[in-house]
């Protein structure tokens, strides 16, 4: 059955600066759509076929005359679209008759002058117009624009029996009261996105040269098998599946060392220590059972009390952050480089810990770091995340670089102290960091997540490397995350996992490289855990029960 077709007059009169064109005495109700009986086509694309709840759902066309012309007699008078009936007039001279009693001379107006007529049209649209993911459909648009065409004509000449040119030219971007926006791009369902997500698990591990550890080969980097380690972590209780748990926790305890730090071979800078620690800390959210004498929790404490140790408040090191090296001896390679990844992990790992713990100390560190981060400018105004700043200088220069990451860590943080503190700031501060990351890491062609420092037509220096390649990977792990945790931010960042989620579907899923099915894993976790699947309780972890996943691909609680 086709929809009822109904003017849903109640998408504009919901916001007050629709009301105050609705109801201004000055302005004209010029047009509504008419409503055929059967066998009547006069214009049954815009007044039948587009109108349904999921197309063009209300329209309504306003005319504010200018300076000396005339106002309605009835102010909500509609013209119904249908052309003037002339009485005693030969069909043979019908148009020519018409034309001789609509004419009237050209009037050009001063579209500056404040005085001017102006015609406003309210469209309230449905999720069926897509011409692609979140894009209206050109038609539409010149669908609309020749609709409110002949409202004009009907108003201005009393007949739509004419044939007219419109000339579009753009003046100025214009700031609207409110914005109504289109909903966003439905996900993939999640039997679909199950059986995905399951293939790019088995890829990731397959990557792994010891199948009881999982380390990536080279040439990639050991922080990024602690991501790879937290991936495999999140996939178990979003989908249930729990057959990579014990290579993960012997994972975590042999790369933990004697010292329950992670300070190996490999941790040169406080983000990879960093990296392992947030593995640590998420397994302790999703309880994964402790494997040897320390928990989970207290690894992730270990890292968060020594680097606190080496955060620096002296006013000849920038008042505060962390260096990105650990040691001295690397200055020329990061040791005088205070960048946006290590603190924003930092800020992240207390926070978090202080919403597991309730711990106050956790708290106020990660209060005291994002406050500095912001006075160096690493995070502006506008919630763009710079990569870093040289402590030699005083911090008063900045790499205006921005990765995916930056952005991901520090809003995810964010979120967390959103939920922890229950302070309206933070969930604004998520947001500032959700735009920032739709406007500078997703594609404008495709909608999908992509690496805009390296990746993209306009790149001509080689690409992403091998640090780079998994970035965008990681801000898809958060945003879902912030999503799952503060329902306030969980439509802006459908719009973006949305959207990626379908490109992963759509694409290519096997022999697929190491970070690869990194990337694709975490975008299809997020949209599943987006859509009700594993934990919905604190952080990244702090879930539901574990679950049994039947060979069908089905969730049993």
């Amino acid at each position: 059955m086709p929809d009822p077709r109904i003017e849903h007059l109640e998408d504009f009169t919901a916001h007050e600066w629709c009301n105050a064109l609705i109801f201004d005495p000055s302005i004209t109700r010029v047009h509504k759509r008419h409503v055929f009986g059967k066998g009547d086509e006069w214009n049954s694309l815009f007044t039948r076929s587009l109108f349904t709840n999921d197309a063009i759902r209300a329209f309504l066309n306003l005319y504010k005359p200018g300076k000396g012309q005339r106002r309605a007699v009835n102010r909500n008078s509609i013209v119904t679209g249908e052309p003037p009936k002339l009485r005693n007039v030969a069909p043979s001279d019908y148009d020519k008759e018409l034309r001789r009693r609509t004419a009237k001379e050209d009037v050009q107006h001063d579209l500056t002058d404040p005085e001017a007529p102006e015609n406003t049209v309210l469209v309230s649209m449905g999720g069926e117009l897509d011409g692609g993911i979140g894009r209206l459909h050109g038609g539409v648009t010149a669908s609309l624009l020749d609709q409110a065409m002949g409202s004009l004509l009907m108003h201005y000449y009393e007949s739509s029996n004419a044939t007219t040119e419109l000339r579009v030219k753009y003046l100025k971007a214009v700031e609207t009261p409110c914005i109504l926006k289109a909903p966003p791009p439905s996900p993939p369902q999640p039997a679909a996105l199950l059986t995905t997500s399951s293939i790019l698990a088995a890829s990731l591990k397959s990557s792994f040269p010891d199948q009881g550890l999982a380390l990536l080969p080279q040439p990639y980097w050991w922080w990024q098998s602690g991501t790879a380690v937290e991936a495999l972590l999140n996939y178990g209780p979003t989908t249930g599946d729990w057959q990579y748990e014990e290579m993960l926790k012997n994972t975590i305890v042999t790369q933990a060392t004697a010292t329950n730090d992670f300070m190996t071979i490999d941790a040169t800078g406080n983000d990879d220590q960093a990296w392992w620690a947030l593995a640590a800390l998420t397994a302790a959210e999703n309880r994964v059972p402790q494997l040897g004498g320390i928990a989970w929790v207290d690894l992730a404490r270990n890292v968060f009390n020594e680097q606190r140790q080496r955060y620096e408040d002296g006013a000849n090191t920038c008042g505060g952050g962390l260096r990105w090296k650990i040691d001295y001896e690397d200055g020329n390679n990061g040791w005088h480089y205070k960048n946006a990844i290590t603190n924003g992990l930092f800020f992240q790992l207390a926070a978090r810990l202080a919403h597991l713990t309730n711990d106050t100390e956790s708290l106020a560190w990660a209060e005291k770091t994002y406050a500095w981060s912001t006075k160096v400018g690493l995070v502006d105004k506008d919630f763009n995340v710079y990569d870093g700043t040289d402590e030699e200088n005083g911090c008063s220069d900045l790499n205006h670089n921005q990765w995916s990451y930056n952005v991901g860590v520090y809003l995810y943080g964010s979120a967390v102290m959103a939920v922890h503190t229950k302070d309206d700031k933070w969930i604004d501060r998520t947001r500032g960091f959700i735009a920032s990351a739709k406007r500078t890491f997703t594609s404008p062609d495709t909608s999908a997540l992509f690496e805009s420092k390296c990746e993209g037509k306009d790149i001509d220096d080689g690409g992403c490397d091998t640090d780079q390649v998994s970035f965008k990977g990681l801000l898809a792990r958060w945003l879902g995350a912030a999503a799952e945790i503060l329902p306030e931010v969980k439509e802006d960042v459908e719009k973006i996992i949305n959207a990626a989620a379908t490109a992963v579907q759509d694409g290519e899923k096997t022999d697929l490289g190491p970070i690869e099915s990194f990337n694709a894993l975490e975008v299809v976790d997020a949209s599943l855990r987006m859509q009700g699947l594993g934990g919905v309780e604190g952080v990244i972890g702090l879930g539901k029960a574990r679950t049994k996943r039947s060979v069908a691909g089905r969730i049993s609680w």
